[in-house]
């Protein structure tokens, strides 16, 4: 998820989600209750308004995906 915080006034903008379990391959999980858990691990952005996603997978594996860049709507405002 994403969103912007401005420490002077301590107000945020709403919570918006940028992946989900289903966005990434199809893995194991190591019980049942975390089939679909997903850690975010990191984001790497990219040119021409893309990112990479990295995140833990249902506690079991790290997978990758390439999404839209999730902060420019925050700088172009």
């Amino acid at each position: 998820m994403v969103f912007a915080f401005d420490p002077v006034t301590e107000v945020h903008t709403p919570i918006r989600l940028i992946a989900k379990r289903v966005d990434f391959l199809s893995g194991s999980a190591k019980r049942a209750d975390l089939v679909d858990v997903v850690f975010s691990g990191g984001l790497v952005r990219l040119q021409g308004g893309k990112a990479v996603l990295y995140a833990g997978i249902s506690d079991a594996e790290a997978h990758r995906i390439e999404i839209p860049d999730p902060f420019l709507a925050y700088e172009q405002r």
